[in-house]
């Protein structure tokens, strides 16, 4: 009978599987998480609840929202989903309250494309993370002019 000894049997192959290989980050690889730390669950007008956009059908579409800008290239959210404005936009522009206990240094804009034209989520991008503050379903954050006006 032959003794085999640790010495004696084959090395594990010294290559990893693709699975398991850390993949390396570019600059083209930046994603956006999604946080509701700041986020106002309020019915006081111009906002909504999220119970409110339960009860009117909406919570799929800002899944689905959520999901699309969490799982797609900061570059791809930004031509489809996300505008950033940057500073809080003014009164004639805005029916929102600017909330006080916000960090500084701060991006603000909108999620767009949810379930419609009009319906919005407002906050703003702070270090990769967006932070959603308002539901607005019906354009009052950021208010712009219908072209064609």
């Amino acid at each position: 009978e032959i003794k085999v000894g640790k010495r004696d049997r084959p090395l594990k192959s010294p290559q990893r599987n693709v699975d398991t290989k850390a993949q390396k980050s570019t600059a083209k690889d930046n994603f956006y998480s999604i946080s509701f730390k700041y986020f106002k669950d309020t019915d006081i007008d111009p906002a909504q609840s999220i119970n409110t956009w339960k009860a009117e059908d909406r919570i799929l579409d800002m899944l689905l929202a959520l999901k699309d800008i969490s799982s797609n290239n900061a570059t791809i959210v930004q031509t489809s989903r996300l505008t950033l404005y940057g500073e809080y936009p003014s009164k004639d522009k805005n029916e929102f309250p600017l909330p006080a206990d916000l960090p500084s240094e701060i991006k603000w804009g909108t999620i767009q494309n949810i379930g419609g034209q009009k319906a919005r989520i407002a906050g703003f991008l702070k270090d990769s993370i967006f932070y959603l503050v308002y539901l607005d379903k019906n354009h009052r954050f950021w208010i712009t002019k219908p072209k064609n006006s």
